[in-house]
C-alpha cells in the first residue's frame, strides 16, 4: 500500500477551483491595462518570409506568375495579384493548403495561420490596396525608428554630453 508524504499538504478543493479563475482574472486585466501584445509579429513582414520559402520559385518575387520553375512547368503559372484580399482569405486558405490543379498542397509545410499572412503579404503587392499603403506607412515608420535609434550615442542617454 502506497502512503501519502505527511510533509505534502492537501489543497483543499476550494483553492485548486479558484486557481484557474485568478489566471483568467490576471490575464483579463493584462489585455484591459494594453499590456497585452496586440499580435506576434509584423503579419505581412511574416508573409513575406513565407511566401519567399515557399511560393516564389513558381509564382515570382512579385507574385506575377513568373518564377525561375514556371518556365519548366507543363502549365502556365498564373498571376497572384489581385487574388488576395480581406474578405476572400478564407476562401484561399484551402488553395495553399491542399493545392489546386498542378499546384500541389503545402499542408505539411505551411500552417493555416501562415498561410493567412501569406495572403496578408500579397494584398500588398495589389497597387493601390489598403494594405500595400499600410505596408508602405509601416516600412516609414520602422525606417524612422531605425535612424533614431542611430542618434542614440553608443553608452545611451548617460554617454551623451
Amino acid at each position: 500500500m502506497l502512503r501519502r508524504a505527511s510533509f505534502v499538504p492537501e489543497i483543499p478543493l476550494s483553492l485548486r477551483l479558484a486557481l484557474p479563475a485568478a489566471v483568467l482574472i490576471l490575464v483579463a486585466g493584462a489585455v484591459q491595462a494594453g499590456t497585452w501584445p496586440a499580435r506576434r509579429k509584423d503579419d505581412v513582414a511574416e508573409g513575406r518570409a513565407l511566401f519567399d520559402r515557399s511560393c516564389w520559385m513558381c509564382h515570382g518575387r512579385y507574385g506575377q506568375g513568373d518564377g525561375p520553375a514556371a518556365t519548366s512547368l507543363q502549365v502556365p503559372v498564373p498571376s497572384l495579384l489581385g487574388v488576395s484580399a480581406p474578405d476572400r482569405r478564407d476562401a484561399l486558405v484551402p488553395v495553399i493548403q491542399q493545392g489546386r490543379g498542378a499546384m500541389p498542397g503545402f499542408s505539411y509545410t505551411v500552417t493555416k495561420p501562415d498561410t493567412r499572412r501569406i495572403l496578408a503579404f500579397l494584398e500588398t503587392l495589389d497597387e493601390g490596396s489598403a494594405a500595400r499603403e499600410a505596408a508602405a506607412k509601416a516600412a516609414e515608420e520602422e525606417e524612422a525608428d531605425e535612424e533614431a535609434d542611430e542618434d542614440v550615442p553608443a553608452g545611451g542617454a548617460e554617454g551623451a554630453e
